[in-house]
């Protein structure tokens, strides 16, 4: 089961606990990360209140559409980096994935730092345009450590024309922008164990057109992911299990298709 929307390949019971915690670590520490740490320059060099820890990222890295690009992301010095910490990713189209990550939201992935070195987008045809990222790395215990961002140009793939990218509709990012900052509050509640709590802000997420919001509320009632959570004093429930899940997938979410096959949907 799925907790957050993650890879492709199903994963053993410790993989999904060590997402689950990844998740909701990420979704803590950008909420946090927005009230504490302004969001450095393109390409800048962005290091910790001790001066010590920083993230290297071009100002651009530019992609083509139907291709594997490297995303050349350096953290250090390694000797600072505090044990078991991670770099998170966001901003990306929500088409792309990214290899050796765990997607935690749409276009949000977390990556462990052993696989920076190569770590590489999946970039499919049809994709193209520009996007900010913002690179983060966070500690275990959700603290930011250091951010930076860049500038990701996709191009049309070989043989392709190139298309005109689609003005953005202010209204709809500024109302994704409050789901996913319910989504992030949700991700609070649920590490401090307060599934109640987390409920209500995923639903919240959910209702505001937010598939991880849908998918997080539906596994709150899952039995199985409520056993895997060790989780006391939880009634799960099959009905709204199901209906959250089915929600998550008509927003979009492919990671809600195996828990419906599993809980027998209607």
């Amino acid at each position: 089961m799925r907790l957050a929307q993650c890879g492709r390949r199903r994963l053993s019971g410790h993989s999904r606990g060590w997402r689950l915690r990844l998740a909701a670590i990420a979704g803590c520490s950008v909420a946090a990360a927005a009230a504490i740490m302004p969001i450095s320059a393109p390409g800048a060099l962005a290091q910790d209140a001790a001066g010590t820890l920083a993230i290297r990222i071009p100002p651009s890295i530019t992609a083509k559409a139907a291709t594997d690009a490297i995303l050349p992301i350096q953290v250090g010095p390694p000797g600072a980096i505090p044990p078991r910490s991670f770099v998170s990713i966001r901003g990306l189209p929500p088409a792309i994935g990214l290899q050796e990550a765990h997607a935690v939201g749409p276009g949000w992935w977390a990556i462990p730092l052993s696989a920076l070195p190569a770590l590489s987008a999946t970039v499919p045809a049809g994709v193209s345009g520009q996007s900010k990222i913002v690179v983060s790395l966070i500690a275990t215990d959700g603290r930011l450590l250091a951010q930076a961002r860049s500038l990701l140009v996709i191009g049309p793939g070989q043989g392709a024309a190139a298309a005109t990218p689609a003005m953005p509709d202010a209204g709809a990012e500024e109302k994704r922008a409050r789901a996913e900052r319910l989504l992030a509050r949700g991700e609070a509640y649920l590490a401090n164990g307060n599934i109640m709590g987390a409920r209500e802000f995923f639903g919240r997420a959910a209702e505001g057109g937010l598939a991880a919001g849908a998918l997080r509320l539906a596994a709150t009632y899952d039995p199985v992911v409520l056993t895997q959570m060790k989780v006391q004093g939880v009634a799960p429930d099959l009905t709204l299990a199901r209906k959250w899940y089915a929600r998550a997938r008509e927003l979009g979410s492919t990671e809600a298709t195996e828990p419906l096959t599993r809980l027998g949907a209607e």
